[in-house]
């Protein structure tokens, strides 16, 4: 459905992970639906607080021709090397 890219805020000055939409056709009633569903997914994400869920910081529309929605995550901290 989408793919997930290490990115930096400079107005926060700290990492994100970027969630976008796989490029697809444009436009059309396909593109609205993956659209919708990412922004539900992250509706979802926003209302859960769990040590293995990421938090949603921002969803913004990507500024192309389809304003697919973009989702900014936290990034995980990597767990200490020998951690269980």
């Amino acid at each position: 459905m989408g793919v997930v890219y290490k990115a930096y805020d400079p107005e926060l000055e700290r990492a994100v992970a970027l969630k976008l939409l796989h490029a697809g056709p444009r436009g059309g009633e396909d593109a609205e639906r993956r659209s919708a569903r990412l922004l539900r997914e992250a509706k979802a994400l926003a209302r859960l607080q769990h040590p293995h869920v990421v938090a949603v910081h921002d969803v913004v529309a990507v500024p192309d021709a389809t304003q697919a929605p973009a989702v900014a995550l936290n990034v995980p901290l990597a767990p200490a090397a020998g951690a269980v």
